[in-house]
């Protein structure tokens, strides 16, 4: 009995060791990417794993060129799942039913197979994953090596090599018996109909050609990605720019990002140390993402970078409007969340999560939490609360807004042409020159002086002395 006893305890004990282990704990640093503390719906975590890809690769673009090309994939599947949800006679298609959720399946089991180790690489090199190989299968940890290899001696051609190697895996251990074995037949009936996964990432490649072979079979695939779409993708990857505008054009409102870095270069000697490599976080810094903490009977502020922001009298883009809330006024949330995901009156797919909200005065109606990445609702802080509107800006030509008060620091959002109103709360720099001027919009968020005209109580918002 004892015996019995002891052989539990040191089972239970090593089950707790492992779940504790270093790789669980950057898998769980992914995971929280894809579903922070919140179980989104299989289309919210597709867009999430998409916005994870690209923003790993425009941290490092030399380095992580399977994370780019993944991330225009992830990118072009949420977009076709959109539609997909909005078409009657696909959702009634039981082969597309099937299928579309292998390549959920499928999605989700790629990152969660590869993007945690890219976390480790990124924080700590090669070394982390060298410390991890127990976690690792033999010839991911082998491309790694390549990888480090071509980082260390300058070489793009190992880089490719590497990230090609981390491909093949992701097609054939991951992709091939998730998405594709079993189902072969119902892959094999849609050649009218080409789906997303037969559509090529890499812009200007052409969609896969069944008179070439089977997408279901990994060898004809694979012909397929190695003998046009790496090429293309090598090619295309050669100008950030043009990337930066693929995902702006294709994904940037799917992805919830508005503009992308404008000052990512690609030369192999910007590439910082391991060592010198930030901590893995889930939020970048200097951005706010959604809290993911807000709570019927909560009390929340309006927090959005415009005035004034609406309630709507329905959790959806398209309801009439209700009452014009100010920033800075309180509500308490009374019920929600509703993930709500719709098209937009240009197309474009629209994916939110909104609270329904009482204010003080009495009202009712539904606001969303934020707008991408852009903060609407926060918790009601009274020991520091958001102070009132008493200066309002409006934009005088194109205007960038950044995560610190500097050309510097990354951009994170931006506004079209003029009359675009944001309000203030905070300013830095030397107020004399227009150029060298800035205002804090929320913490995080700044916009340069010479992009804007005041008006209100602007030269009273406190001076930030140091940054």
């Amino acid at each position: 009995m004892k015996t019995a006893l002891l052989l539990i305890l040191m089972l239970i004990f090593a089950a707790g060791s492992r779940a504790q282990s270093p790789a669980a704990l950057w898998q769980e640093q992914a995971s929280l990417q894809v579903a922070p503390g919140i179980s989104y719906p299989d289309a919210e975590k597709i867009r999430l794993i998409a916005k994870a890809y690209a923003n790993l690769y425009l941290a490092n673009p030399d380095a992580y060129k399977w994370a780019g090309l993944a991330a225009l994939e992830t990118c072009n599947i949420h977009a076709q799942l959109r539609t997909w949800f909005l078409a009657p006679a696909l959702v009634a298609n039981a082969d597309m039913n099937l299928l579309t959720q292998r390549t959920i399946d499928g999605s989700i089991a790629v990152y969660e197979s590869l993007y945690w180790q890219h976390l480790a690489y990124q924080a700590e090199g090669i070394a982390a994953l060298e410390n991890l190989r127990a976690d690792i299968p033999s010839d991911i940890l082998a491309a790694w090596r390549v990888i480090d290899a071509g980082i260390a001696s300058a070489d793009f051609d190992q880089i490719w090599d590497g990230n090609s190697q981390l491909l093949r895996y992701a097609q054939e251990q991951v992709l091939q018996p998730v998405m594709y074995n079993g189902v072969e037949n119902a892959w094999n009936n849609l050649d009218s109909w080409p789906p997303w996964v037969m559509v090529s990432p890499a812009p200007g490649v052409p969609d896969f050609i069944w008179e070439t072979g089977s997408i279901a079979n990994f060898e004809d695939r694979w012909a397929w990605v190695t003998g046009s779409i790496l090429p293309a993708w090598r090619g295309f990857d050669s100008f950030l720019a043009a990337y930066q505008t693929e995902i702006q054009d294709n994904c940037g409102q799917i992805l919830g990002i508005d503009i992308l870095p404008t000052n990512t270069m690609t030369q192999l000697d910007l590439i910082l140390p391991a060592a010198a490599l930030p901590e893995p976080t889930t939020t970048p810094t200097g951005i706010i993402a959604p809290t993911l903490s807000l709570s019927i009977g909560l009390e929340v502020q309006v927090a959005s970078l415009e005035p004034t922001f609406s309630t709507r009298s329905a959790p959806s883009m398209r309801a009439p409007t209700l009452d014009s809330l100010l920033r800075s006024d309180r509500a308490t949330i009374i019920e929600g969340p509703q993930f709500v995901s719709e098209m937009s009156d240009g197309g474009i797919p629209q994916d939110f999560t909104w609270w329904r909200i009482r204010t003080e005065n009495g009202a009712e109606g539904w606001i969303q939490e934020s707008y991408y990445d852009e903060p609407i609702l926060i918790p009601y802080n009274p020991a520091n609360p958001l102070p009132a509107v008493t200066c309002i800006l409006s934009t005088i030509r194109d205007a960038n807004i950044r995560s610190g008060p500097g050309i510097n620091f990354e951009q994170i959002a931006s506004r079209n042409g003029g009359g675009q109103v944001l309000a203030a709360n905070g300013q830095y720099g030397n107020i004399a020159k227009a150029d060298e001027h800035w205002w804090q919009l929320y913490d995080g968020f700044w916009i340069r002086n010479d992009q804007v005209r005041e008006s209100g109580d602007c030269a009273s918002l406190p001076l930030i002395s140091a940054f």
